[in-house]
């Protein structure tokens, strides 16, 4: 029977968690359907993208914790 693979199982290959017993039918499939292979390489730009994003709080957030913490303790 032949697998049927999803965009599910594209995620799974790229972050290396597709079980071992899909990965040569599932590099087979991504070689020969098109769509598939389109979908996998939006995914891995995205992830690359996302590597690359540095994600910082805004100052006013910094500031509010900062302040927050200087309180004193009420009870």
């Amino acid at each position: 029977m032949i697998k049927t693979f999803t965009p599910n199982d594209v995620l799974l290959y790229i972050s290396k968690e597709l079980p071992p017993a899909e990965l040569i039918e599932f590099e087979e499939q991504l070689s020969s359907d098109q769509e598939l292979m389109g979908f996998y390489i939006q995914c891995v730009t995205a992830f690359g993208l996302l590597k690359r994003a540095v994600v910082e709080p805004s100052e006013k957030s910094t500031n509010f914790i900062l302040n927050y913490a200087k309180r004193p303790i009420c009870r």
